[in-house]
Formats: structure tokens, C-alpha cells, sequence
């Protein structure tokens, strides 16, 4: 799940016990984000699945991958470095 939507998911679960006394997420919120960003991104589900952006992508994803990689490991990098 994408930072932005993880954000919002997290944000809506801390305020919902004020609005629902329990702690839940709005779900049809939800997916009417991962249905925006499917149709910004020109992905199409019959499911409507996230998974989607990730099969029609693939070659987007491997590239994603190894940036990825290469940004955990400076991450990793800078905490040894402020550890010494």
C-alpha cells in the first residue's frame, strides 16, 4: 500500500473510536483510492484489486524493486553511521 494511502488508512483508524468507539477504517474510502489510482495509472481490474497496478506494471515494479534495494540499503548506511 502506497505511503499516502497508509497515511490516510492510519489517520482515519486513530480518529474513528471518537466517531464509532472502536478502531476502524473507512473502507469504501479505501477503495475508492486504490480505484482513483488505478484509473490515474490507466489499470484495469474486474476485481478491482491493488494487486493489478502490480501485474499490468510488472516491468515498472522490477525497476521499483531495485531502487528500492539501493534506497533501504542508504538507509541502512546512515543508521550504522549514527550508531558508531
Amino acid at each position: 500500500m502506497p505511503s499516502s494511502m497508509r497515511r490516510f488508512v492510519s489517520g482515519d483508524v486513530k480518529g474513528s473510536p471518537g466517531r464509532l468507539g472502536a478502531y476502524r477504517s473507512n473502507q469504501s474510502t479505501l477503495w475508492d483510492s486504490v480505484d482513483k489510482m488505478m484509473t490515474e495509472m490507466g489499470v484495469h481490474s474486474k476485481r478491482g484489486a491493488m494487486s493489478a497496478i502490480y501485474e499490468q506494471r510488472s516491468v515498472q515494479h522490477d525497476t521499483l524493486k531495485k531502487l528500492f534495494a539501493k534506497l533501504a540499503l542508504n538507509y541502512a548506511l546512515d543508521a550504522l553511521r549514527a550508531y558508531r
